[in-house]
């Protein structure tokens, strides 16, 4: 899976590539970090193969992110492939 981040316009956006045909997955996980938020947040989203997100930049520091692929089951999450190198804005 190729992973992406970059910033515009008082954003940061994060992008990960396709899964596919090999994995679709349930659900992503996707952490991030920031200087405004150095413990991090993790935040659920849509499953598929691929998918893209944008965080508000809260200061002028650079945003790293990951991801993980999760299918959902009867007792929570089962995500099988551990989560992606990570990657970050140039700030």
């Amino acid at each position: 899976m190729v992973v992406a981040a970059w910033e515009d316009r008082g954003y940061a956006y994060f992008n990960w590539g396709t899964t596919a045909p090999e994995h679709r997955y349930d659900r992503f996980l996707v952490r991030w970090t920031s200087a405004s938020d150095p413990g991090g947040t993790q935040r659920e989203f849509g499953g598929g193969t691929a998918g893209r997100i944008r965080v508000l930049e809260r200061n002028t520091g650079a945003y790293v992110f990951t991801v993980e692929g999760c299918d959902i089951g009867t007792f929570g999450h089962t995500c099988r492939q551990g989560w992606t190198l990570k990657a970050s804005t140039p700030n």
